[in-house]
């Protein structure tokens, strides 16, 4: 089974489609800023970053205002759009499982994002994204805590 053909992430996609506007705005000023700083400081002076399922864009705005270029994409059309007009750049509209890189990253960040992929996909997808890195890049990964696997109410998948 691809991602994208997993019931849970089309449920997902649909959920950010719909309520993208309110997502953003209640994620949009959340501080990542310890996360970031430290990620960025295994990268290279003017690292290029993927921004893994970007949402609102409020990491990859973060980045370009510290000197790194981004590239962004998100699964739902309307939250790259929104991310497109903070970022002031294009976002690309992809899943995980379409998103095909043009160049290799020094940084692939991850945040709250790979946790819709299905658990029995994951091993693969973190395989397949750590090949979009360049030597010695890095790889920030952050998932919803917990003890089991179920999906929220925002059709995340919650382990």
């Amino acid at each position: 089974m691809s991602i994208e053909n997993s019931v849970n992430v089309s449920t997902t996609i649909d959920y950010y489609n719909q309520n993208a506007g309110e997502y953003a705005e209640a994620t949009l000023n959340v501080d990542f800023s310890p996360m970031r700083d430290r990620f960025i400081s295994y990268l290279p002076k003017k690292p290029h970053i993927l921004d893994a399922g970007c949402g609102s864009g409020r990491d990859s705005h973060a980045f370009i205002q510290k000197g790194c270029l981004v590239t962004a994409f998100d699964g739902s059309a309307e939250m790259a759009a929104i991310a497109a007009e903070l970022i002031k750049q294009k976002v690309i509209t992809a899943s995980f499982d379409q998103f095909c890189p043009e160049t290799l990253y020094d940084g692939i960040w991850a945040s709250a994002s790979f946790l819709h992929i299905p658990y029995e996909l994951l091993a693969e997808s973190v395989n397949r994204y750590l090949k979009f890195l360049k030597p010695g890049g890095i790889f920030y990964l952050s998932f919803k805590s917990g003890i089991k696997i179920s999906v929220t109410a925002d059709a995340s998948l919650r382990v």
